[in-house]
This record gives structure tokens, C-alpha cells and sequence, in this order.
């Protein structure tokens, strides 16, 4: 059973003002968000926390279709798949943008920048403004409805 302790739920569900925590503490919100997803909730709560947070999220949703952005770790681009289940499509997408230099400060971003493209469903270079991104989109959702009408 992959069913968090409340006190898990609770956690992955509040609601964090990272602009306001970074203001006064110094930290970039980049890095709060390491630290909350990271070394808190990989680290002291369960190393599958976002797994089981994302894949409780399709379940209870009743998807037959999930798409994951940017899974940092091995296990959140594969584990989700196999928490949900036969029954839904996992979509694992990595977004890149040439004009982002790749910090390679924090374990999350080491792991996620050595990852190769063909490890992902759609890789999706995100450098030529919202209508090449909206187009990459629509083939992305044209990808899914084939597998729909199958």
C-alpha cells in the first residue's frame, strides 16, 4: 500500500508562499523548492513522495491519461506509471530552454541534466516563444487522442 501518514498528506498539499520565504530568508524560491521536495520530502519523509502524491492525484481523478513535466528523478519518471497502473498513460515530458543556464548545484538538477532526451515520451525545446510552444503542445495532445481511438 502506497498511502502516505496524514501528517505526508498534509505536508504535500500545504500551501507555500515561496516568494515571501525566499524575501526573507534569502533563498531563491528555486531553492526553497528544492529543499521542500528534496531534502525534506525525498529525504526525511519518503522517497517516493511525489510518486505516490502524483499518482494518488490521477487515481482519485479516475485519468486515464497523466502527463509528468520534468520528473528530477529516475524513480518519479518511472514509479508513477507503476502506482497508477495499467489503466492510465503516464506522458513523462522534459522541458528545456537553451536561454536557462543548467545549474548543476543541487542532486535534483545533477540527475534530471543526465538523463538522456530518448528517456523521456516528448522532449520539448522551449526556446522559440509561446506559439512554438502552443504547437508543440497540440502535438503532444494529438499523440495522446491516437492512443485514445485505439
Amino acid at each position: 500500500d502506497h498511502q502516505l501518514p496524514n501528517c505526508c498528506q498534509f505536508f504535500t498539499s500545504a500551501r507555500w508562499t515561496l516568494k515571501c520565504i525566499s524575501s526573507r530568508t534569502g533563498k531563491s524560491a528555486r531553492k526553497w523548492m528544492q529543499i521542500l521536495g528534496t531534502e525534506i520530502g525525498r529525504d526525511m519523509i519518503h522517497r517516493d513522495i511525489w510518486v505516490h502524491r502524483v499518482a494518488d492525484r490521477v487515481l482519485a481523478a479516475k485519468a486515464h491519461y497523466a502527463i509528468v513535466p520534468d520528473g528530477r528523478f529516475h524513480n518519479e519518471r518511472t514509479g508513477i506509471k507503476a502506482y497508477a497502473g495499467d489503466d492510465v498513460e503516464v506522458f513523462n515530458i522534459r522541458i528545456h530552454r537553451s536561454s536557462v543556464p543548467v545549474v548543476l548545484d543541487h542532486v535534483s538538477e545533477a540527475e534530471v541534466a543526465a538523463m538522456p532526451p530518448e528517456m523521456f515520451d516528448a522532449y520539448v525545446q522551449n526556446d522559440d516563444g509561446l506559439d512554438a510552444l502552443q504547437k508543440i503542445a497540440g502535438g503532444i495532445a494529438q499523440r495522446i487522442a491516437a492512443l485514445h481511438a485505439r
